[in-house]
């Protein structure tokens, strides 16, 4: 523990220090250790890009009991940087913040979406016009969002159970896709399309 820190840090410490802030998101990036609360902040981390300031409260005051996290601590008296940039969470000009995801345009050259479980049966026809490449700016990757015409929720991820393809595989259609389809089709709109996409392979594999 810090020998110069005096009492815990509190909420409005870490609003009146950028630099305070900024070392409990730098301890949680390098943190390996298997504490929850610290593993679920990290993953917040991770996922949204900043911590709300009881959560970095919070992990500050952790830091105090690990040896590594103590040494990242300011040492003065107070524990605390003195004369420091207020956190950019109070700054009235930086209110910008970034999107969870981006869906970018995207243009498919399949119709279909299979399931990759032995037991299937059935595959699902694409809404390509409501499908996108997605990019996650907090995690720097890119995901999908695939729609299709039974309205089916995919979950679309890198370990997805899905594939893409313009083979039916001996198949027969979703009955919710078929039903659709058929309404669609009585009523003279959309019907089942072949669009292209951004030179992805079948099955989709982000790998």
């Amino acid at each position: 523990m810090n020998p110069y820190l005096n009492g815990k840090y509190t909420d409005e410490d870490v609003r009146s220090s950028e630099s305070l802030y900024q070392t409990a998101v730098d301890f949680l990036k390098a943190y390996l250790g298997d504490w929850d609360f610290l593993v679920r902040a990290k993953n917040h981390l991770a996922h949204h890009g900043e911590l709300p300031v009881p959560t970095a409260r919070a992990v500050l005051n952790s830091m105090r009991s690990n040896p590594e996290g103590a040494m990242l601590l300011p040492q003065t008296p107070t524990g605390r940087y003195e004369g420091d940039m207020r956190h950019r969470e109070e700054r009235p000009r930086d209110r910008f913040k970034r999107p969870s995801h981006i869906d970018l345009p995207s243009v498919w050259h399949v119709k279909y979406v299979l399931s990759t479980w032995p037991t299937a049966q059935v595959y699902h026809v694409l809404r390509p016009e409501f499908s996108h490449i997605r990019w996650y700016p907090h995690t720097l990757q890119f995901g999908y969002e695939i729609v299709v015409v039974c309205g089916y929720p995919l979950g679309w991820s890198y370990n997805s159970t899905y594939i893409m393809t313009n083979d039916q595989m001996g198949r027969r259609i979703c009955k919710g896709c078929k039903r659709r389809l058929e309404e669609e089709d009585e009523g003279g709109n959309v019907q089942e399309t072949s669009c292209g996409r951004h030179g992805l392979d079948d099955r989709l594999d982000p790998r």
